[in-house]
């Protein structure tokens, strides 16, 4: 019989136990809520996935925009071989797509690498202000996960549109010209 087995037994069998263990648990849980170091460590987690998604959204967009105000030439150049507005548009979203799903992808990636690299050095911390305590498992939040993620989206779709409007308003099919200046 495996370990858990034997422990969910006896804790059926022994109601008063199993009324113990969640009070003892509750009370621990309690404890790291309310400790200073723990609560700063979850703020400070917090105040840097904001700081960093709004560093990346800007710097995606910074990026992508410079990218197609330079590529304005290559775009005249495609007008004029016949693809239409709504074609270039959708190559630009497609691109934009493209890119922010794989800056998506790669920064959950990287998250979730960074947070079991420090599990050991939270833990430490932990010990160190409530002593006896270990940090057995980091769990992770998927509804706030997602909600970050889906607002990024929002975000970025609502800048790739801004993107496209302002490339429009340059005009580009009258960028062509018979030579470079």
């Amino acid at each position: 019989m495996s370990t858990e087995n034997l422990i969910h037994n006896q804790l059926v069998s022994n109601p008063v136990l199993a009324n113990a263990i969640l009070a003892d648990s509750q009370k621990i849980l309690s404890l790291i809520r309310n400790n200073i170091l723990t609560l700063g460590t979850v703020r400070a987690f917090g105040l840097n996935a904001f700081v960093l998604a709004i560093l990346s959204l800007a710097g995606i967009v910074l990026a992508n925009y410079f990218s197609f105000r330079q590529r304005a030439y290559e775009f005249g150049i495609l007008r004029a071989f016949g693809l239409s507005q709504r074609q270039s548009n959708q190559l630009i979203i497609g691109e934009s797509a493209l890119i922010l799903g794989l800056g998506l992808l790669s920064g959950l990636l990287l998250g979730f690498g960074l947070t079991r690299f420090m599990h050991p050095y939270i833990s430490l911390a932990v010990s160190r202000t409530l002593p006896g305590m270990i940090v057995h498992q980091i769990s992770v939040n998927w509804e706030v996960v997602a909600t970050v993620t889906a607002l990024l989206i929002l975000l970025y779709g609502a800048a790739t549109t801004v993107i496209i409007y302002a490339l429009w308003k340059t005009e580009v099919h009258q960028i062509l010209r018979t030579g470079d200046e």
